[in-house]
């Protein structure tokens, strides 16, 4: 009382504006406050320049200077422009320390937005704006920008239009030249009564299966530090799964050509549907001309439609075998499952909701496209688990039959390289790349879950084919064992080098130790396979000559 002007607070003290002019001192400190309140201790962020100090969250912001933003690898949403707006100038205010800071923004009076964690690690950049590195765009930065593409959890840059045309033309002519091989060695005989076309089949299914395996769990893992050599062999990967459409994205050609889960699943159904009626239709051709020769009697007419049947039967059953795993993940990924649909909510609010589709988060589901395609993918939902129950059956009944005996024939490639007693061992087998590839892409990746299940099937597997046993040849039996351990090695490195902390920034791998183990073991797979063919490839023209 009495002051002509107001005095400097003491060390430690200060005056709010809405409680001036103070008359005595409250608190102690070794640091004036200035035009505002005390400063905040490490960890805690105010969001009134007079008000209370509020302990940091675990995750999702960063507090440092009285102030709290949104951290590397998050992601949020402001209801409006104006609330970004007005925090924006109060984070710049509240840092002016003298008496000319502007009152209006003295004070941020809403709630910040949920921060959300971002899918994919080193797409955030944090921030108030969101704002996502160069690759990353759209919500919750997991969409790739032009010129880039996704894969393995990440958005890598496109290579040249020649590479990408090279790319789709090996992916069509490797899987050419295995049905290729496959007629070749139809009425070459191998050792135990078995032809070459059986060795190759059962060679192909072990290596096929072991990549599109471990394809669809370095996709569904994304929390953990794979090895870096892992970016220079996925494209082999994917090559291997025989998903042309990760291969060689048609989106590097041009940005129109960008194909979405929905564009993914109808290319799919039509190019499997196209594949068996184009055999069927050969079938038919075929057949018409072989009726037609004059120069073959009745019994080599139907010798010859018999041999033809075969090979076709055999075909089409190869051909869905081996494109079981990446069909029914393509299904699985539109439905509008709870793990397929991954609902973000921004606020605490209910209302401030969306559902994202988890295969592309730049599609919502249930919005008016989802809701047409997804009740035509509910239409062939069965077929993840009922085409292994229909081999089953057609097994049962048709693998000894010797009425039809081209069936039974074409059903070969399911049960030819296994013991006679375990003639079904197959649909076990089409079960385990079901859950490898698809379902564990289903649970929550931020949580133990996923890699727990991952572990607990691989190991369930494995130890049931190492009791059995049911390969029969030594060889395929070794190779079938060293894809199980090889398999179980991965999931372990994944195991061990899963983060779920939001403070760390997943990186790859660096071990140098790790990566040529890595490299090793799952190189390895394919040399011993293409070593043991060209073997057998080799010795039987060998035989031929001599």
């Amino acid at each position: 009382m009495g002051q002509a002007e107001c005095k400097k607070c003491s060390p430690g003290t200060y005056v709010s504006v809405d409680r001036q002019p103070g008359s005595k001192a409250s608190t102690l400190s070794n640091e004036t406050a200035g035009h505002r309140a005390c400063k905040c201790l490490h960890g805690f962020y105010r969001m009134d320049r007079f008000g209370p100090c509020t302990p940091c969250p675990a995750h999702g912001l960063v507090c440092v200077n009285d102030t709290a933003v949104l951290a590397p690898n998050y992601y949020w949403q402001w209801i409006n422009k104006s609330n970004q707006d007005l925090y924006r100038k109060f984070l710049a205010n509240i840092h002016h320390f003298k008496s000319h800071y502007n009152d209006q923004f003295s004070r941020f009076p809403f709630l910040l937005p949920k921060p959300l964690r971002c899918p994919f690690a080193g797409s955030c950049k944090g921030g108030i704006d969101s704002e996502c590195y160069e690759r990353y765009q759209g919500t919750l930065c997991a969409s790739c920008k032009n010129g880039f593409y996704f894969r393995f959890n990440s958005c890598l840059k496109c290579p040249s239009l020649a590479n990408s045309i090279i790319s789709s033309l090996l992916v069509v002519a490797l899987f050419v030249l295995v049905f290729l091989m496959v007629l070749w060695g139809d009425s070459k005989k191998a050792e135990n009564n078995r032809t070459v076309a059986d060795v190759i089949m059962s060679c192909f299914k072990i290596v096929i299966g072991f990549y599109q395996v471990i394809a669809g769990i370095f996709s569904a893992l994304t929390r953990v530090r794979w090895p870096v050599t892992l970016i220079s062999m996925e494209k082999y990967l994917k090559l291997m799964e025989g998903n042309i459409f990760q291969f060689a994205p048609l989106s590097c050609i041009h940005s129109r050509l960008r194909m979405d889960p929905f564009s993914i699943f109808l290319v799919t159904l039509a190019v499997n549907s196209s594949v068996i009626s184009l055999i069927f239709i050969y079938l038919f051709l075929k057949r018409r001309h072989i009726k037609k020769r004059r120069s073959l009697t009745g019994r080599e007419k139907l010798c010859a439609e018999s041999c033809l049947k075969r090979s076709c039967y055999r075909n089409i059953f190869l051909f869905l075998m081996a494109s079981y795993p990446v069909t029914s993940k393509i299904i699985i990924q539109i439905l509008p499952l709870p793990g397929a649909c991954v609902q973000q909510c921004f606020t605490d609010e209910r209302n401030n909701c969306i559902s994202l589709l988890k295969a592309d988060y730049s599609i919502r589901c249930f919005t008016t496209r989802h809701k047409v395609y997804w009740p035509i993918g509910a239409t062939f939902a069965l077929y993840p688990v009922a085409f292994p129950l229909l081999i089953l059956v057609l097994l049962y009944k048709f693998r000894d039959s010797r009425e039809d005996k081209e069936v039974a024939f074409g059903l070969r490639v399911f049960f030819e390289n296994y013991k006679k007693e375990f003639w079904f061992w197959e649909v076990p087998e089409m079960y385990r790349k079901l859950i490898l590839i698809s379902l564990i892409n289903l649970l929550e990746s931020e949580s133990s879950s996923q890699i727990a299940v991952t572990m607990l099937t691989v190991s369930a597997f494995g130890i049931a084919y190492t009791f059995f046993r049911p390969i029969k040849e030594k060889f395929e039996d070794r190779l079938h064992t060293f894809v199980l351990w090889v398999i179980f090695f991965d999931v372990c490195l994944g195991g061990v080098y899963t983060t779920f902390e939001a403070t760390h920034e997943q990186k790859e791998n660096d071990s140098l130790f790790v990566n040529i183990l890595f490299v090793v073991l799952n190189s390895f797979v394919l040399l011993v396979a293409l070593g043991k063919t060209h073997f057998k490839v080799v010795a039987t023209k060998i035989k031929l000559i001599v």
